[in-house]
């Protein structure tokens, strides 16, 4: 399998669990594995468009071809790091991330990406994980728009809003893991159509405020999302001590009915969840990944839990398990906890 050397002039050989489709896969020295080889395809033409979209451009980096060898997975901490942060990571600077709508068209999906991720999951999955991002193509945009104008009113700032919707491989896997869940919870016949109507965050938002006046302006924006048509259905709260994630997780239903998935966050807890930097008076947002991330961990250990589900965890990944847990609860424990008093009024 043909594999890249990074700017360290290190082979980068090995995905490691949690980033993308192709987790913790290897090379071989017989032509390799085509899930590797698809995902990297896959994951590089949509990083192209994305950049050609927004920028106005797309990637020209060097690389250099050389054969891949066969490596041991990882059994400590600072292994999968160093696997994570070798793979397209090093030497690269940290990059401005655009935070407005207008800026930031969705990529559509297509029937080349519904034949390449077909080829992972069974077709039923596929298929019906496609009508429903076709279906809150029609409807996300309003909603983002709504959300922007919201924030831009109260200080606030949109972040990520390129993956407002779900990829379809993304989406695909987290379609097979509820079954998954659902047959281990009892459920003898658990069907797609069931894991797809509890689906609520294909469409999915982040709204970030500052910390000084967190509590009132999350209130403030959710009140103009009921004024605009909004429902809220859910509110979770985990800015608390001793969670393995800190935020303010919400889901409403949108003007065409759809739910979706609007997260709270400060500065702060963006950091820890996924590098990212922002500056709330200047509105610039930068994406640091050459630093692993609460996000990069939690990616890795949701495939780690459904790979136990399977039977199919590795000896090593059970190793390693309770060690990333552990660090990511002390990345979260630097982020300031907030009690949301008003939403307790409403008994979500």
């Amino acid at each position: 399998m043909p594999t890249k050397l990074n700017r360290a002039g290190e082979q980068q050989n090995y995905v490691p669990a949690g980033n993308g489709d192709a987790s913790g896969e290897y090379g071989n020295d017989k032509g390799g594995n085509k899930h590797f080889a698809n995902f990297k395809k896959q994951e590089q033409n949509s990083f192209d468009l994305f950049n050609k979209k927004r920028i106005g451009k797309e990637q020209n980096v060097e690389q250099k071809e050389v054969p891949a060898t066969v490596k041991a997975a990882p059994k400590s901490y600072d292994e999968w790091e160093k696997a994570l942060l070798t793979q397209e990571r090093v030497g690269n600077p940290p990059e401005e991330i655009e935070t407005r709508l207008e800026k930031t068209p969705i990529i559509r999906i297509n029937e080349q990406d519904i034949k390449a991720t077909k080829e992972k999951y069974p077709e039923e999955i596929v298929n019906k994980a496609a009508a429903l991002i076709q279906k809150y193509e029609k409807s996300v945009d309003e909603t983002a728009a709504d959300l922007q104008n919201i924030a831009d009113g109260s200080g606030g700032l949109m972040i990520g809003l390129a993956f407002r919707l779900k990829r379809l491989g993304s989406l695909s896997r987290k379609i097979e893991a509820d079954m998954i869940e659902a047959k281990e919870n009892g459920n003898p016949n658990p069907t797609v159509d069931d894991a797809i109507a509890n689906m609520k965050d294909t469409a999915r938002f982040t709204m970030m405020f500052r910390p000084e006046n967190f509590e009132n302006d999350v209130k403030n924006a959710m009140d103009q999302l009921a004024k605009n048509g909004y429902k809220m259905v859910k509110a979770k709260n985990t800015f608390y001590d001793g969670a393995g994630y800190k935020g303010l997780n919400c889901n409403f239903i949108d003007k065409k009915g759809n739910i979706f998935e609007l997260q709270f966050h400060i500065p702060q807890s963006m950091a820890v969840k996924e590098g990212i930097v922002a500056d709330m008076d200047t509105k610039r947002v930068i994406s640091d990944r050459t630093k692993v991330t609460a996000h990069d961990i939690y990616e890795t250990t949701r495939v780690m839990e459904t790979n136990e589900k399977k039977g199919t965890i590795t000896p090593e990944e059970k190793q390693l398990y309770p060690i990333l847990t552990d660090k990511s609860k002390k990345m979260w424990a630097t982020v300031p906890n907030y009690e949301f008093a008003f939403l307790k009024q409403k008994a979500l």
